[in-house]
């Protein structure tokens, strides 16, 4: 029954997303589809969702005119296994690859949430995530903050219609499923790591998922990644930007 009712919804996810990139773009024929548009966009909203556009990190400082990007680190390589899901029995190899050049980007008034790897600018409707920028369409990215995607059009899980704090600054180190030990050290405090490379003032905050400091395994990893570390820390729930 429980695997019934996931193809149902993700079904019916599919669905969804593929009317509201049908409305988007239908606005663009003719101007009295904007009506039509707008009205979606109330409707969405009263289900606190809402429809914005996606770019990648590059794309979004090309729009912005932002010169804000400093390298970390270069020439870095990585290994893969040729079968992730391999068993006993099965023989494996293994491949090195090249890894894109870690970059630091510096973006201003945006938000974000906990539990979310997405980075949101509501004044010019974008989004900016590297992982759902230019999908194949039978290729999926999940996220706390993310509905569903499709052809560079996303769904959020949220109508920014709330109030949201505001910080001067702050450092980025949450992510998605951050209660899960994978996604939090490979995906998220791995970060911490090359934090002392960068040129980030001391008093600039880090922006922390608040189940990191909720589970004790994970507030030990914490700890021990930024025992050289003085930063204030603001925790991040997911409900929220």
């Amino acid at each position: 029954m429980r695997t019934i009712k996931k193809v149902v919804k993700s079904g019916f996810g599919q669905l969804f997303i593929n009317f509201a990139v049908y409305i988007y773009n239908l606005r663009e024929r003719n101007p009295i589809y904007n009506y039509i548009y707008e009205l979606f966009l109330i409707v969405l909203r009263n289900v606190n969702m809402t429809l914005l556009q996606v770019v990648d990190s590059s794309k979004y400082s090309e729009i912005t005119n932002s010169n804000s990007v400093q390298i970390i680190e270069v020439d870095r390589v990585g290994v893969m296994s040729d079968n992730i899901y391999a068993g006993d029995d099965i023989n494996t190899t293994l491949n090195s690859f090249t890894i894109p050049d870690l970059l630091q980007f510096c973006f201003n008034d945006v938000c974000l949430r906990g539990n979310s790897d997405i980075i949101v600018d509501k004044e010019r409707g974008l989004v900016i995530c590297d992982a759902a920028y230019n999908l194949n369409n039978n290729e999926a990215v999940i996220d706390g903050l993310l509905y569903r995607t499709r052809g560079n059009i996303c769904l959020l899980r949220d109508n920014l219609q709330h109030n949201m704090q505001a910080f001067k600054s702050g450092i980025m180190i949450s992510g998605k499923f951050s209660h899960n030990y994978y996604h939090l050290i490979y995906e998220t405090l791995i970060k911490l790591i090359y934090l002392p490379q960068t040129s980030i003032p001391d008093d600039v905050p880090i922006f922390l998922d608040k189940s990191v400091l909720t589970i004790p395994s994970c507030k030990r990893i914490y700890n021990i990644l930024t025992d050289q570390i003085r930063r204030d820390v603001v925790l991040l729930d997911d409900t929220a930007l």
